[in-house]
């Protein structure tokens, strides 16, 4: 598996990840390069920079793995 495909897998991974914990309301910490809007009962979340640290982090690790 190429470098990129394997880094894109893990920030799919890692972005389902952290929706799935949010939605439980398990996850309340935002990082500074996330982006939530939250106005009138509306809320918006993309982790933007909680996904990339997590994707780095499972990359590191698939990598020394296999």
């Amino acid at each position: 598996m190429s470098p990129f495909k394997l880094f894109l897998l893990c920030y799919i991974i890692s972005t389902a990840f952290i929706y799935a914990i949010r939605i439980k309301g398990k996850f309340e910490i935002i990082l500074p390069g996330d982006i939530y809007i939250e106005k009138q009962g509306l809320h918006i979340y993309f982790p933007i920079s909680s996904s990339l640290l997590l994707t780095i982090l499972l990359y590191i690790i698939f990598k020394t793995l296999f």
